[in-house]
């Protein structure tokens, strides 16, 4: 998933030359490049082109940003692994395929906004 959130970002910033056209600065466009996950590019930047108000503004009150904040992240980590008693067992058992349960347990539980790298982390940490 980190790979696709920086191809997105990549992609966001190249575009930034043919938007000049629509007066959109290429700072904004490397604020919200930043700041959002991959699949509300097209949304945030719309709204960007059509509203005066700084672009990491209505990125952070749409609730487009990512999650990187490592204890918020540890705690919704946390609380998946504590709901799921089974999975934790299986997957110290040998079933490593569940690390990808849990990723997407916290993904469900963040709405996707969690930094994927940071999650994987965090479950390798606690799980162990």
């Amino acid at each position: 998933m980190e790979a696709k959130q920086e191809e997105v970002q990549n992609e966001v910033l190249q575009a930034s030359a043919t938007l000049k056209y629509a007066r959109i600065s290429s700072r904004k466009v490397k604020i919200v490049a930043d700041l959002i996950r991959g699949k509300d590019a097209d949304e945030a930047l719309a709204i960007v082109k059509f509203t005066p108000k700084a672009a990491s503004e209505i990125v952070e009150k749409r609730g487009l940003s990512q999650i990187s904040d490592t204890s918020a992240i540890k705690e919704i980590v946390q609380k998946v692994v504590d709901a799921n008693p089974n999975q934790v067992s299986a997957y110290k058992n040998g079933k490593v395929q569940l690390l990808g349960f849990f990723v997407g347990q916290v993904m469900k539980e963040t709405k996707g906004r969690a930094n994927p790298k940071t999650v994987n982390q965090l479950l390798r940490e606690i799980i162990g």
